[in-house]
């Protein structure tokens, strides 16, 4: 059997459900899309479950949809393993309600072969070395996963302004700021990821995207962190300073949250390091660019919230999903 290599010209995607709802896809190979391997866009309930996803630029994608549980998957040799994504696209379509779990992310590092695309965070912006990436979405948890090897980081949770920092075009009403007024929003929030295990990632971090920031981390720290959090957004919010976006001070609730990640060695937890770009802690900085704090840690953004519940989908009455159909895979067993 032949392969392609990767290449822009290779077609964009392998499997491509857009605008629909009740969506499975199971036990399905890809390769070398130009784009998603696996994609899923702008749907409702969605059950992603034992596919293999290999030197795709995206492995797997779950872009401005709600309802989805994406598990039991293999992304191996694609520039960024598996992205949930919100994009202003202007439809009324945006994302909530992911579960990401007991999927094998590992050795993402393919350099990027997409084309350009008109949306400044598409995927031809994704650094090769992705474990996971999750932009500008609400309620994710990503948990009993298996992330190795990735070298940029194991995940990275992001804000839109990191792909677009141009203000004035959140206010033009032909452009970002008419799609922020049809229900988009740029800055993440309740994003839980715990209980993942992580290992040998951020070895050699790289890509236009994050250029800036390997050089802080690596200068304020000489290392980089596994789990990356831009935190600018919510710095932002937390300052009044994009109220007008709709984006109002963090609470609790929608605190971006990182606990018990890591591998054991000798019996014993390993935790990882988190990091962060910006201060979020709502000081307007004294000084222009001391708001980048490339602050780095075990114990930073240790908080959690409430499980997700299981997303499943219905087709001529019979339910499907884990723990439904699926009693057997080690992360849907039942008692029975």
């Amino acid at each position: 059997m032949a392969y392609s290599v990767p290449d822009k010209d290779n077609g964009a995607y392998g499997l491509y459900p857009v605008e629909t709802s009740n969506v499975i896809i199971e036990d399905s190979f890809s390769y070398g899309s130009a784009d998603a391997g696996v994609y899923v866009g702008q749907s409702t309930d969605i059950v992603v479950r034992r596919n293999f996803a290999v030197a795709n630029v995206a492995g797997i994608e779950i872009e401005n949809s709600k309802n989805a549980d994406v598990y039991d998957n293999y992304a191996y040799m694609n520039t960024a393993g598996i992205l949930i994504f919100d994009l202003p696209i202007g439809n009324g379509n945006y994302g909530n309600g992911v579960r990401i779990f007991n999927n094998v992310s590992i050795a993402n590092n393919t350099d990027n072969f997409a084309n350009a695309s008109s949306n400044p965070a598409g995927v031809h912006i994704a650094p090769p070395g992705s474990g996971m990436i999750v932009l500008s979405t609400n309620s994710v948890e990503i948990f009993d996963n298996v992330i190795a090897g990735n070298e940029s980081y194991a995940i990275a949770v992001s804000s839109y302004f990191l792909a677009e920092p141009d203000f004035a075009k959140y206010a033009d009403p032909a452009g970002l700021g008419g799609v922020i007024f049809d229900g988009w929003r740029p800055v993440p929030r309740a994003i839980n990821m715990h209980d993942n295990e992580m290992v040998m990632n951020a070895t050699r971090p790289r890509g236009a995207l994050i250029d800036d920031v390997v050089t802080g981390f690596f200068g304020y720290n000489g290392r980089y962190p596994e789990i990356l959090y831009d935190g600018l957004g919510e710095n932002l919010a937390n300052i009044g300073a994009i109220a007008d976006m709709g984006e109002a001070a963090f609470t609790a609730n929608d605190a971006i949250c990182s606990q018990n990640n890591g591998y054991m060695k000798d019996g014993v937890m390993q935790n990882i390091l988190v990091g962060t770009v910006f201060d979020f802690t709502g000081v307007i900085p004294a000084t222009t660019g001391s708001e980048y704090t490339f602050t780095m840690s075990e114990s930073l953004l240790d908080c959690s919230h409430d499980a997700l519940p299981v997303y499943d989908v219905e087709f001529n009455g019979t339910t499907y999903g884990c723990g439904i159909d699926d009693t057997t895979s080690v992360a849907c067993k039942t008692d029975d």
